[in-house]
């Protein structure tokens, strides 16, 4: 069981770009940003957590016997380390932040992610976050600050300036929802421009704009990792099925509920066969 739960801790951290830097007993310990650093590398970290979590719990309802159920506790901080390139896998990357990351573990319950002050101010603006408040952490000289990971935001949230000069455009984005809605078919709308000049921004003015006559659903594109292309589609069909990722079954079933009949009683198989084409 434990060679099991090695590989899939190991596979989970290095899908979103970790590296194993020891394991000890049954503890794993994780590295982002050695020996390569990316500006979210907090972020991967938690994602990382969150699928660590999910691969023990697939991994404890396979196990056939009952016994204790198989469940892990993570704490995530970050900081300054001294390391060389190899010091990553050699399981002697030094730096204290190790130190507060294993305390913070210690002191979660089971199946929970809790990350320190100095992670949160990384992921104030990506992750949600319940404050735990102070607490004392051996070999810490002052208290320090701690969350416990909620989710991960579908969007990035962000402090924004009244838009200004753009209505032209947003109209024209709104009216193409409405050819969709009169048509009840598709309608691609494309934005192209440079880096920076407000093609998110346009974006999430139009999604406000609507929110009280469509159901708005969004989905990203991770920048790293393998098999990412369908992620945002995944995205779209946990938020439509109200259904956490993890658990892909209870996505396809909600999904196929919500799914089986329309409110004047036609199902989608029906109308599917009437005019593929709309559908």
């Amino acid at each position: 069981m434990l060679d099991r739960y090695f590989d899939v801790m190991r596979s989970a951290l290095e899908r979103h770009g970790g590296t194993v830097e020891k394991f000890i007993g049954d503890a794993v310990v994780g590295a982002f940003g050695v020996p390569v650093a990316h500006e979210d590398d907090t972020l991967r970290a938690v994602r990382s957590a969150l699928e660590m979590q999910a691969a023990a719990a697939e991994l404890d309802a396979g196990i056939s016997d009952a016994r204790v159920p198989l469940q892990v506790r993570i704490g995530i901080s970050c900081g300054e380390v001294l390391a060389d390139e190899a010091a990553a896998v050699q399981g002697r990357i030094a730096g204290d932040v190790f130190n507060t990351a294993a305390r913070l573990q210690a002191t979660a319950s089971p199946g929970d992610v809790v990350v320190s002050g100095a992670a949160a101010r990384m992921l104030r603006e990506t992750v949600d976050l319940e404050p735990l408040g102070h607490i004392e952490l051996r070999g810490k000289a002052e208290p320090i600050d701690s969350y416990r990971v909620l989710g991960i935001r579908p969007t990035p949230s962000r402090t924004e300036t009244l838009l200004v000069g753009r209505d032209r455009v947003l109209s024209t984005i709104v009216d193409a929802l409405q050819d969709a809605v009169d048509a009840r078919a598709c309608v691609l709308f494309t934005i192209l421009g440079p880096p920076g000049v407000g093609k998110s921004r346009l974006a999430s003015e139009f999604a406000d704009a609507v929110r009280e006559r469509a159901t708005v659903l969004v989905g990203q594109t991770p920048s790293y990792g393998d098999g990412v292309t369908f992620a945002p589609l995944a995205e779209l069909l946990s938020q439509a099925s109200g259904q956490p990722l993890a658990d892909a079954e209870a996505v396809a079933s909600a999904l196929r509920h919500r799914l089986a009949s329309e409110p004047d009683g036609v199902s989608i198989g029906d109308r599917l066969a009437q005019d593929p084409r709309r559908w």
